[in-house]
């Protein structure tokens, strides 16, 4: 983890959040569910504060690729945290810097990454202790997903690949191959809180509906858990590439198959085909994960791993 909590100067901080992606279990998660993920180290947020004798008020400046993706959000998502531990802007002085370069809306933990890196900032500032950071990330990521499962921020701040969980220590997945996956860019944004609601709305129009459908994404996240863990062979292909099309299925009945998204024929590289394309994320936009026998080269997919 990419953070520093200088107990003798207290005039400087910084960090570092990565991105993460979701391989299995989505929104189901919510629910009890179990969900497959891991940290992406593609793309970051840093966050730094400085402060002189000199300062008397507080400077805020974004950059990066996607830093106006957050500015507007991030002074309202700081007074809310502010307010949480009974601090306001005025008891700030000096310089925050964060440099996004997460694209919102991605599936990629962008508000995650914001959220626990300022939770490790209120750590820093002694307002929280170092073992509640996930616990305020997860409380701050309400505002943006309406319901968080505490999924993202946990990946983000413990850098590590996960099964998580809601409510229950998250346990390190340690994998026994190397799998050939990608993600690429849909070509639309997706709203977290929009799928959220949407998914939660399903269940109330018909509640068998959607009970079948979790127990779907259940035995996906099982099936892709059961192929990465054991040695690779053939059965192991079959299983994580069985397990992912149940969970495409899963956004497929949810309707949160981005629109946009890329096909296996789009991705097909001279007759080269994925085994399976699904998103990762929330759906409905972001970013897809595609399975592959072998790499290829194709200007749109970036390789994990």
């Amino acid at each position: 983890m990419d953070y520093k909590l200088n107990k003798e100067a207290s005039n400087s901080f910084y960090t570092e959040c990565f991105s993460k992606w979701i391989l299995s279990g989505e929104h189901t998660v919510l629910r009890g569910g179990e969900a497959l993920v891991f940290p992406f180290k593609n793309k970051s947020l840093k966050f730094s504060y400085k402060v002189k004798e000199t300062d008397t008020s507080l400077k805020l400046k974004i950059s990066g690729e996607f830093g106006n993706d957050l500015e507007i959000l991030f002074t309202g998502l700081l007074e809310k945290a502010l307010s949480k531990v009974v601090q306001s802007l005025v008891h700030l002085k000096g310089e925050i810097e964060v440099t996004n370069n997460i694209p919102l809306g991605s599936g990629l933990g962008a508000s995650a990454s914001l959220c626990v890196a300022v939770a490790r900032f209120f750590c820093y500032q002694r307002w929280i202790q170092e073992d509640h950071i996930i616990d305020f990330a997860k409380d701050l990521e309400n505002i943006f997903h309406g319901e968080s499962s505490g999924v993202d921020v946990t990946v983000v701040h413990l850098e590590k690949p996960l099964c998580f969980r809601r409510n229950e220590k998250p346990i390190e997945l340690n994998l026994s191959w190397q799998p050939c996956w990608a993600l690429t860019y849909s070509g639309q944004r997706g709203i977290t809180k929009e799928c959220v609601e949407k998914v939660k709305a399903l269940r109330e129009i018909n509640f068998n509906l959607a009970n079948r459908i979790d127990e779907q994404m259940k035995m996906a996240t099982n099936l892709c858990k059961k192929s990465l863990t054991e040695d690779f062979n053939e059965a192991s292909l079959k299983n994580l590439t069985e397990g992912l099309a149940l969970g495409r299925g899963c956004f497929d009945q949810w309707e949160l198959t981005p629109q946009k998204a890329l096909t296996i024929e789009a991705l097909t590289v001279e007759g080269i085909r994925p085994l399976v394309v699904k998103p990762t994320g929330s759906g409905n936009g972001g970013y897809v994960l595609s399975l592959w026998k072998s790499r290829v080269s194709h200007p749109d997919l970036v390789w994990i791993g």
